[in-house]
């Protein structure tokens, strides 16, 4: 687990809603041996960190999206330090500078594993799945998309729901700290 042993001091959020599933999702892709990975909705960099490590243990490639230039948003909301050390450790990164609702293709060679925590509203959830899933998810029950926030939030409750019933679709739900969603691609 060498994000998390090796993760600067100022990088742990203990009051963050996911504070357990970013390691969840980290345990998740070396379990699968997850290479390519999206983060749709950075935030503050807390699972870019981990999903980045994840990336660089599996030889792959960590793509992060958000509609704010996420190099902007680590810096103010981490210092100047954390930037400079994220830079430093040559992960495997690319940030995509785009709103996930406009979002029509990744620049990805596929998905093996997802965390959205992009915008909350049902239609933006459906839409940034559906970015995930065609052309770039393997269909083999090897991609797994995961959903933060499927309890507090109803967009994202109502497209959970949604995604339950699907077909294409296995679905494991927890409901601590806003609750996350796995979706297996079958």
């Amino acid at each position: 687990m060498d994000g998390f042993n090796k993760q600067p001091p100022w990088l742990w959020e203990p009051n963050t809603t996911c504070w357990w599933q970013v390691p969840f999702i980290y345990m998740l892709g070396l379990a699968i041996g997850a290479r390519f990975i999206v983060e749709i909705g950075v935030d503050q960099g807390y699972g870019a960190w981990h999903l980045a490590h994840l990336a660089k243990s599996n030889r792959g490639l960590y793509l992060g999206v958000d509609i704010v230039p996420v190099q902007k948003k680590i810096f103010e909301s981490c210092g100047v330090e954390f930037a400079r050390y994220f830079d430093s450790c040559r992960l495997p990164v690319k940030f995509l500078n785009e709103d996930s609702k406009t979002l029509t293709g990744l620049p990805i060679e596929r998905v093996d594993l997802a965390f959205v925590d992009g915008e909350h509203t049902k239609e933006a959830v459906l839409h940034e799945v559906n970015v995930l899933l065609y052309p770039k998810a393997q269909v083999n029950g090897t991609t797994y998309i995961c959903l933060h926030d499927i309890v507090d939030f109803p967009g994202v409750k109502e497209a959970w729901e949604i995604f339950k019933e699907d077909d294409r679709f296995q679905a494991l739900e927890f409901y601590p700290n806003s609750g996350l969603g796995v979706l297996r691609v079958k």
